[in-house]
């Protein structure tokens, strides 16, 4: 079985065990019984552990996901384990044991904020962080994974005719090579860029361009001072062969960013939960929603 239809086979499995109704991507109503179709709860609320407070609602609505129209609701969605391991934390505040935990600074964060926006261009859509931790005077960016780099292998071994050449067209937009004032800097990273936007490289599960963008919408924010952000790439670790092959292409973008001087480090969600359900720190948000239970639930649910 491979790491995708194991995921999606998991989370199917722990939604039949706590007798949470199941349904498709459009709404039908089907069996929790671990099918490959019937993987969305039919309310946000049941995939949660917590609801979202106002505060991230806004962020989400901000984003250009439509995560709360519907992704959400997937059991394997990206946007929902963010969330399930994320907003206990950060509705009470305790955004230290979150940094701790994903090993980045954590004295004197200001706020944590989903689905951020740093401007590459003024005309162009930029695309969203999936995790804002804001200091003083820097920024720490995380970039999520769960079955995305998994699901995209999965779609080009199955995959054939129009979908599938869509898939190997993919590749870095030339308008950034074009336009982008600081490319200078990063000479490296530029490289990379324009290997990948005329198809010399190619990356089966880490989506390199994604990244690529990230550091530039950094740069931007913060006028090229690299010192002042760091990009995080927060996986979801996955079996054997598929593991290792996207392990190894997160090790070759770490050497070339590094070689710009850009601050680019990767942690497994696995690490996170784990060092999380160790943690003797978190206090409860309320008499409903304890700190032991939320810990065996992120567990339970995504180790």
């Amino acid at each position: 079985m491979n790491t995708f239809d194991f995921i999606k086979k998991k989370q199917c499995i722990w939604a039949k065990k706590r007798k949470i109704p199941l349904v498709n991507s459009k709404g039908n109503k089907g069996e929790p019984n671990c099918t490959q179709e019937y993987n969305y709860t039919q309310d946000i609320k049941e995939n949660l552990y917590i609801p979202l407070s106002k505060e991230s609602k806004e962020d989400f609505i901000k984003g250009n996901g439509n995560e709360l129209k519907g992704k959400m609701r997937a059991l394997h969605s990206s946007s929902a384990l963010i969330v399930n391991v994320f907003e206990f934390l950060k509705v009470s505040k305790q955004f230290d044991i979150l940094a701790k935990s994903l090993e980045i600074p954590s004295i004197a964060i200001e706020s944590l904020s989903y689905e951020e926006k740093f401007k590459i261009f003024s005309n162009r859509f930029s695309p969203n962080i999936d995790i804002c931790f804001k200091y003083k005077d820097y920024i720490t960016a995380i970039e999520s994974k769960f079955t995305e780099p998994y699901q995209t292998s999965h779609q080009k071994k199955n995959s054939s005719g129009k979908k599938a050449n869509q898939e190997k067209k993919e590749s870095f937009p030339k308008e950034y090579l074009n336009n982008f004032s600081m490319w200078k800097e990063i000479p490296n990273i530029n490289k990379l860029a324009d290997d990948i936007f005329k198809k010399n490289k190619e990356f089966k599960y880490a989506d390199a361009p994604q990244l690529i963008k990230h550091i530039l919408g950094l740069l931007s924010n913060k006028d090229g001072n690299k010192k002042k952000f760091r990009l995080v790439y927060l996986w979801y670790d996955g079996f054997e062969e598929e593991g290792y092959n996207h392990s190894c292409e997160i090790k070759e973008l770490r050497e070339i960013f590094k070689s710009d001087n850009i601050n680019f480090q990767s942690i497994t969600w696995q690490k996170v939960i784990i060092k999380l359900f160790k943690s003797d720190d978190i206090k409860d948000v309320s008499k409903i929603y304890k700190a032991s239970e939320y810990k065996n639930y992120i567990t339970e649910r995504y180790l």
